[in-house]
């Protein structure tokens, strides 16, 4: 902080004491960053016999974050551009209950990655530019519940069509189709 010197005049000294009283975020907020900047100090790989791929752990087997918590995990692992089909295995509902989903800059994340969806009561997403996965693919992913009460869902920038998600995601269609009604 610069020192508030008399010829400075009253603007200067304004600006000066702005900065004295901002405050750094929340504990949440703080906490949020930690776990997404540190994800694999916190967290623990094991490979799952009930899907034959590695999931995500929380060191602490009795962690447990509140749905806000776990909405705003989401949403700053992929501001951070660090979500990813592993990434996304960490959202066991156990453990981490998503209400909204938000993905802005989740290019690493396929339709194996959002099947973890299923198991969320999801009211609310918002996806922008998703290049792996197309629309019905995503929609695919979701639940029973989410299917009949979701709010909201935004898409922009993501193809509706499987055949461009295809190419993009040079084959990968890891996620299964939704059953018949």
């Amino acid at each position: 902080m610069s020192v508030i010197q008399e010829t400075s005049g009253p603007t200067c000294w304004l600006r000066d004491y702005d900065r004295m009283v901002e405050s750094p975020g929340s504990l949440q907020e703080l906490v949020v960053e930690f776990i997404a900047s540190h994800v694999k100090e916190v967290c623990t790989s094991r490979f799952s016999l009930n899907d034959f791929t590695n999931r995500l752990y929380f060191r602490d087997s009795n962690a447990f974050c509140h749905q806000k918590v776990a909405n705003l995990l989401l949403m700053t692992l992929d501001r951070k551009g660090l979500l990813d089909d592993l990434n996304m295995t960490l959202f066991d509902p156990v453990v981490l209950r998503l209400s909204q989903v938000t993905l802005h800059h989740a290019d690493n994340v396929t339709c194996k990655g959002l099947k973890i969806l299923r198991s969320h009561q999801i009211q609310s997403v918002e996806v922008k530019n998703l290049t792996k996965v197309s629309v019905d693919e995503l929609i695919s992913c979701f639940g029973e519940w989410t299917m009949n009460n979701i709010q909201a869902l935004s898409v922009s920038g993501s193809s509706f069509t499987s055949d461009i998600a295809k190419a993009n995601s040079k084959g990968d269609r890891s996620c299964p189709g939704r059953p018949a009604r």
